[in-house]
């Protein structure tokens, strides 16, 4: 399901349109990483981005990996294998 709505949303006829992917769990050095890329951001203001604190973030909660069975595990990564691979996720 998500890399059907993934490639529906990012494909033209099979073919990846989007030039660059900001991951939340990695958003500000992809941000920074963006900003010098397209638009040559100086190195100082891309490190103040890179090394800002994270805010609003859950706490208390388990690691992800604890909330799937085993079984689910395998089904994910089979059902999802193109997506997981194309952003580089293990699960």
């Amino acid at each position: 399901w998500v890399t059907y709505r993934w490639k529906k949303t990012t494909h033209i006829d099979g073919i990846d349109k989007v030039n660059y992917y900001l991951r939340q769990e990695n958003l500000n050095n992809d941000f920074a990483s963006l900003l010098e890329t397209v638009y040559d951001s100086p190195k100082s203001f891309t490190n103040t981005i890179r090394n800002s604190p994270k805010r609003n973030q859950t706490l208390g909660r388990k690691p992800y990996k604890e909330y799937y069975t085993e079984e689910l595990v395998e089904l994910i990564n089979k059902r999802e294998a193109e997506y997981l691979s194309t952003f580089n996720y293990q699960f």
